[in-house]
Order: structure tokens, then C-alpha cells, then sequence
């Protein structure tokens, strides 16, 4: 969540984690100044899939509930968090393992023909805990802040038009 300040809820006991959430906490004690801020984001996994994997890496982005904005190629980012679970030793990639990049990011539909699909691209933008830019490392992609999920069925249905384009 939000920055706490000197009014805000005090921790006393166990917090109740029942979905994707994002916890802040700070320290205050009187005549110091207040603890730089703590943040942690919890995802839960179904207890069905806690044996799911897969050949390929798993991509889990919650928006903590809220749901996507509908503009299209502009507009508002949604807040989110992602987590990138690359694959262990045996080439499979487990939902219980340790992941490759667990970060805040936001997420915005993109496309201006495209965005009413069922399936729709996405812009990305990787963020630090102030809603800034943040470059990290994704999978073996240069390093970088923004990025696209990108579906591409909806013209090229062959997958051959954007290699042939970018090979000539």
C-alpha cells in the first residue's frame, strides 16, 4: 500500500494476507526521524496449482484486484506487480520456486485496432516503490523499464511478418 505516516494503522499482531497484496511499514519513534519505508508484496498460489509446471517461463501479474483500464494506446496505467518464474535445473518452470523477477510494474492496453480483442498487447512499465521508472533484467532481454506483451495472432497468424520485417 500506501506511505505510512505517523497516524497510521499501528501493526499489533498477525496481518491477515487472504490475496495479491502489497504491504508498506515504517518506524516512528518521538524525536527521530521516521525509518525509511518497508515494502513486500505477497501472492498466493492456489493450493491447486502448487504442482503446475510448465516448458516455458511463467508470467504471474496481479493488479491487486483493480481492474484494467479500457483506453487504449493512452491513458492511465494500471498498478500491478509481476513476477517472472524462469525454470529450475530441469528445464521446468515451478510456481513454488524461487523467481527470476518479482517487481512492481503497470500495466496499459495498447493498440489502436487490436485493443477490443479478446487477446490484447500490453505496454509494461517496470517501477520503483515511487512510481518511477526502473530498469531491471527480464529473462534474457537487455535490461530495461518498458516493455511490450505483445499478441501478434490477430494479423499475423503465420508469425512470419514481424521476423521477415526486422530480417530485411
Amino acid at each position: 500500500g500506501t506511505l505510512p505516516h505517523e497516524a497510521s494503522t499501528a501493526y499489533t499482531g498477525p496481518i491477515q494476507v487472504a490475496g495479491p497484496t502489497r504491504l508498506s511499514a515504517r518506524v516512528f519513534k518521538d524525536g527521530l526521524l521516521p525509518s525509511a519505508p518497508e515494502r513486500r508484496t505477497f501472492v498466493i498460489v492456489a493450493p491447486a496449482l502448487v504442482n503446475f509446471s510448465s516448458n516455458i517461463p511463467l508470467v504471474i501479474v496481479s493488479t491487486f484486484g483493480k481492474p484494467m483500464g479500457a483506453t487504449c494506446g493512452g491513458g492511465p496505467y494500471t498498478n500491478a506487480h509481476v513476477t517472472v518464474i524462469a525454470g529450475g535445473g530441469d528445464g521446468r518452470a515451478n510456481l513454488v520456486e524461487e523467481p527470476h523477477l518479482s517487481h512492481l510494474a503497470a500495466f496499459r492496453r495498447r493498440g489502436s485496432s487490436t485493443c477490443g480483442n479478446a487477446k490484447f498487447a500490453f505496454n509494461v512499465e517496470m517501477q520503483d516503490a515511487d512510481g518511477g521508472d526502473e530498469n531491471v533484467e527480464l529473462l534474457d532481454f537487455p535490461i530495461e523499464s518498458d516493455y511490450i506483451m505483445y499478441d501478434p495472432n490477430n494479423f499475423d497468424r503465420a508469425l512470419i511478418r514481424n521476423p521477415i520485417a526486422y530480417w530485411m
